[in-house]
C-alpha cells in the first residue's frame, strides 16, 4: 500500500470524526439553546439583551445613590439594590449562556463543512493511489 492511498485513508477517517463531531455540537447546541429559552420562558431571547441593558442602567442609577452610603458603612444595601444586583448577574449569564450555545452550533457546522471538505480529498487521494 502506497503513501498516497495511507494518506487518503487517513484523511477520511479524520473527516468521518470531523462530522460526528460537527453533528454532536449542532445537537448539543440546540438542546442547550431549548433548554435557555424554556428557563428564560417569560422573556423571549431576542429581548435578552434590550432586558439586560434596561436592568443595568437601573443598577447603576441605584448603585449611584446607594454606594457611597454603603462603602462608608452608615447604611446596608436595599432589597431593591440586592434585586438589581441578582437580576443584573442572572441576566447576564443568561447573555453568555446564549453566546455559547450559539458558538456551538456555529462550530458544528464549521466542523461538518471541513468533514465534507476532508472526505472530498480524502476520497481523491484513494482514488489517485489505485490509478
Amino acid at each position: 500500500m502506497g503513501f498516497t492511498r495511507l494518506a487518503g485513508i487517513l484523511v477520511l477517517l479524520i473527516a468521518v470524526a470531523s462530522l460526528v463531531l460537527g453533528v454532536m455540537f449542532v445537537i448539543q447546541g440546540n438542546d442547550g439553546r431549548q433548554t435557555l429559552i424554556n428557563d428564560l420562558s417569560p422573556l423571549p431571547l431576542d429581548q435578552l439583551d434590550a432586558k439586560y441593558d434596561t436592568v443595568k442602567a437601573g443598577a447603576k442609577a441605584l448603585a449611584a445613590v446607594e454606594e457611597p452610603a454603603i462603602q462608608a458603612g452608615t447604611a446596608l444595601p436595599s432589597a431593591k439594590y440586592a434585586y438589581y444586583s441578582a437580576l443584573r448577574t442572572s441576566l447576564g449569564l443568561a447573555r453568555t449562556n446564549a453566546g455559547l450555545t450559539q458558538f456551538i452550533i456555529t462550530s458544528g457546522y464549521v466542523a461538518i463543512v471541513i468533514g465534507v471538505g476532508l472526505s472530498f480529498i480524502g476520497a481523491t487521494l484513494f482514488v489517485k493511489a489505485k490509478a
